[in-house]
């Protein structure tokens, strides 16, 4: 699958600014951030986002997927159904979840 960077992304300002925010400074700047960084704000270790269908959620994460790998950082990416996530047994959401993102 080809990435594509922001470029690919219109109409979205804000969410690509606050994905800019969150996730680009702090793989950029690490020495602003953390417990000994200058900000003392530790970042996120990830990002959820939801919404209806076809509002660009995948779209911006493909952009932001697209700026990373241009440069040396590397990112995860997981893209969930909230089908994938189901079970007839209590727990059993909370499982497969907990599973997907153990290797982060």
């Amino acid at each position: 699958m080809q990435f594509q960077g922001w470029e690919s992304v219109a109409g979205l300002q804000d969410v690509i600014q606050c994905m800019k925010e969150v996730v680009i400074l702090p793989l950029l700047y690490p020495e602003l951030f953390g417990s000994l960084g200058c900000l003392g704000v530790t970042p996120p270790r990830g990002v959820l986002l939801h919404g209806y269908p076809g509002t660009g959620k995948t779209l911006v994460v493909r952009g932001l997927i697209g700026l990373c790998a241009r440069g040396d950082k590397r990112i995860a990416y997981f893209a969930r159904k909230g089908a994938d996530c189901l079970g007839k047994y209590v727990g059993d959401a909370e499982a497969l979840v907990e599973t997907s993102f153990s290797g982060c």
